[in-house]
C-alpha cells in the first residue's frame, strides 16, 4: 500500500527537524539516523512524486514550505559548525609570514 504523500513529507519534516536538533548538539550519530532515515524518505518522496495524479493541497504547501525553512537553518548550524572545526583543527599560522618566510598576500 502506498502511502500519501502528505504522510510521507510529515515524516520528512520530522527527519529534517532530528538532523537539525542533532546538529546543534554536535551529535554525530543522531545526524547520521536521522540522515539515513531522510535518504530513504526521499527515495519514496521520488516515487510519489512519478505519479502525476499528485494534488498538492495547502497541508502540503505548509509542510513544504517549513520544510525549506528547517533545511535552510540545518545548513547554517551546519556551516557555522563546520567553520569552528576548521578554526580549532587547523594549526595556528602566523598571519603576517608564509610558510617561506615571506609576507603573506593580504
Amino acid at each position: 500500500m502506498e502511502r500519501s504523500l502528505a504522510s510521507v513529507l510529515t515524516e520528512t519534516l520530522e527527519a529534517a527537524q532530528a538532523q537539525l536538533d542533532a546538529a546543534r548538539q554536535l551529535d554525530p550519530d543522531r545526524l547520521a539516523d536521522a540522515t539515513s532515515s531522510r535518504a530513504d524518505l526521499q527515495f519514496e518522496l521520488e516515487v510519489i512524486g512519478s505519479d502525476e495524479s499528485v494534488r498538492v493541497d495547502q497541508e502540503i504547501a505548509d509542510t513544504i514550505r517549513t520544510l525549506r525553512e528547517t533545511d535552510r537553518r540545518l545548513m547554517s548550524v551546519l556551516g557555522a559548525a563546520g567553520s569552528v572545526f576548521r578554526s580549532v583543527l587547523e594549526p595556528n599560522t602566523s598571519p603576517t609570514y608564509g610558510a617561506s618566510g615571506r609576507f603573506r598576500e593580504r
